[in-house]
């Protein structure tokens, strides 16, 4: 037996090794695949309601600032005339500021949650210039949602602007109702022919 005959029965013989599963590169570059898309999903997941409140605060603040722009004119044409403007609306209040020049015309006096319908309410009465700094002018007509708790952004005469739960907007609003009708009650006991 020569050589040759010897190699040829050993490849004869030889058995090939099964093929084997894919291999372990893949499997790793799978599982990381797989880490980064539930990853992703975790984290989206995680981030939208976090992005729905940032959304939800940064509306209330525009109201807000709004609100408090509205104030600052109100304050001013109360300087001039020595009464707070009022009307029978909120937009019949905005439109006479306006209209005598305390609010820029191009300047949306709006709030972003109000979906149409008013975004403010207030001015209910002509108070004068010197009622007390603590007296509710206006506030938001749409309660706002934060952290699982309705809010209500209040503005009072000395022009600040703060958010208050929507049971203390209730409380506040009685108080304002009761301080508007006596208001209106004294002018009317004043008015010509009484």
């Amino acid at each position: 037996m020569g050589h040759d005959d010897y190699e040829d029965d050993y490849d004869d013989d030889y058995e090939r090794e099964p093929k084997k599963g894919p291999s372990v590169l893949l499997i790793v570059l799978i599982a990381v695949a797989v880490i980064f898309v539930l990853g992703g999903g975790l984290c989206a997941v995680l981030l939208v309601p976090a992005l729905g409140q940032a959304k939800a605060r940064a509306n209330q603040t525009k109201c807000a600032n709004n609100l408090r722009q509205v104030g600052l004119a109100a304050a001013q044409f109360a300087d001039d005339t020595r009464f707070y403007p009022y009307g029978e609306d909120w937009e019949a209040t905005v439109a006479l500021l306006r209209d005598k020049g305390y609010i820029d015309l191009t300047y949306p006096i709006a709030c972003p949650e109000s979906a149409g319908g008013p975004s403010f309410e207030g001015f209910k009465a002509p108070y004068t210039r010197n009622v007390r700094s603590t007296t509710l002018l206006a506030w938001d007509a749409v309660p706002h949602l934060s952290r699982g708790q309705e809010m209500r952004n209040v503005l009072y005469a000395d022009c600040s602007v703060q958010s208050v739960s929507e049971a203390e907007f209730q409380k506040l609003l009685v108080k304002h109702d009761a301080y508007a009708k006596q208001v209106m009650a004294a002018l009317a006991n004043q008015a010509p022919g009484k």
